[in-house]
């Protein structure tokens, strides 16, 4: 009965260390893959916040190179003499860039705001002499592509 007591309680022991250790490394492999997880997830945050800040440059380059092909069609109705036209593809002009947010463009704000201003002042007007109008808006063009493409 002594031997079957020792026996009784060897194995209480042993299953008792045996649950320990089991419980004990169940517990670190979680803590450690738990750890993981955490890191995984404030990495793919940080690619997340990169690649909305990415977008949303693009967004504006974009809306960039819309504006500019609308003064540069504003160009050619101008050059037709068709002063209806070249206006309305100014006011199009100037919509596509209030679209545009200086802090997000990942553009010099100061420049984003004074284009918006150079657009939003150029009325087409008719005329005889176009070439002043033409510069103007041809200046614009330019100023507008090199904004865009300066990512």
């Amino acid at each position: 009965m002594k031997e079957r007591t020792f026996e009784l309680r060897t194995w209480l022991i042993v299953g008792a260390v045996v649950l320990a250790v089991g419980g004990g490394a169940y517990l670190t492999g979680y803590g450690l893959e738990h750890a993981a997880r955490k890191q995984e997830v404030a990495a793919a945050e940080q690619k997340f916040i990169r690649a909305e800040a990415r977008s949303q440059r693009l967004e504006a380059a974009n809306q960039l190179l819309i504006a500019s092909t609308w003064v540069y069609r504003s160009g050619v109705a101008l050059d037709q003499r068709n002063f209806g036209v070249a206006n309305d593809a100014m006011v199009n002009a100037v919509a596509s860039l209030k679209a545009v947010r200086p802090e997000t463009s990942g553009q010099d704000p100061a420049a984003i705001t004074a284009i918006q201003k150079e657009a939003a002042a150029i009325k087409i007007a008719v005329a005889t002499d176009l070439g002043a109008q033409r510069a103007r808006v041809l200046q614009l063009a330019t100023g507008l592509s090199r904004l865009a493409l300066a990512e």
